[in-house]
């Protein structure tokens, strides 16, 4: 289902797009997920609390701007053949879905204080986060993916630790944000992405989309994505 990792001259270790051992273009890869991307209002609200933690003495490499996501499912170097098999599975099981809003509130650290690895705003519960989670994984299954070996955990990733933190510092930090609601977002629809890895960062292009029914959400939010 996932082309094999090869060089090739003419393209950057980092390019989604690469190529078998053979050299053959119908292998050629991309490195995709899937996510719920963010409308530039609440993508700015996200950068004011980052902002709050970029002042401390930490060293982090932050997540720009223009970058924040919810990641629903990575899938990794996948032959770029299955891109349209992707979108009509996820079409088809995904379409009938209505649209609903997101609450990103407060702000945490993964797996621990003791050993941060990742900052991030969370998400409030909701069961049609979870449902279409579940809906997208049976999708992908249908395909021959694998199961996601790890628990489902929404989050918007503000940056990743490269060293160790000032855990008293960072924990005062935190509690200083408090649980305070950060954003409200209508999700009609997610996005397949595909990440191009590069010495400043990655860069992620939007390769395909799969709205829900929009018929049955004109009422809702204009904050939409």
């Amino acid at each position: 289902m996932t082309g094999q990792r090869a060089k090739k001259k003419g393209l950057p270790v980092g390019s989604p797009f690469r190529y078998s051992i053979t050299g053959a273009k119908t292998m050629a890869t991309m490195r995709l997920f899937w996510a719920v991307t963010l409308p530039k209002d609440v993508r700015d609200r996200l950068a004011i609390v980052q902002s709050s933690f970029r002042k401390l003495p930490l060293d982090v490499k932050w997540v720009e701007v223009e970058n924040f996501h919810l990641t629903l499912r990575f899938l990794g170097d996948t032959d770029r053949a299955m891109v349209d098999s992707l979108l009509a599975v996820a079409k088809e099981r995904l379409g009938e879905l209505l649209p609903f809003t997101l609450i990103l509130r407060g702000v945490g650290v993964f797996p621990s204080l003791r050993q941060p690895r990742v900052l991030w705003v969370g998400v409030e519960r909701a069961l049609p986060l979870f449902n279409l989670h579940h809906l997208l994984e049976e999708a992908l299954r249908q395909l021959g993916f694998p199961p996601e070996a790890k628990r489902f955990s929404p989050h918007i990733t503000l940056g990743r630790f490269r060293t160790g933190a000032n855990t008293g510092l960072l924990e005062e930090a935190i509690k200083e944000l408090g649980t305070a609601e950060v954003a409200q977002v209508n999700v009609i629809g997610i996005a397949l992405i595909a990440s191009e890895l590069t010495p400043k960062g990655p860069v992620y292009t939007p390769v395909g989309r799969v709205n829900f029914n929009l018929a049955a959400g004109q009422n809702r939010s204009p904050t939409s994505v």
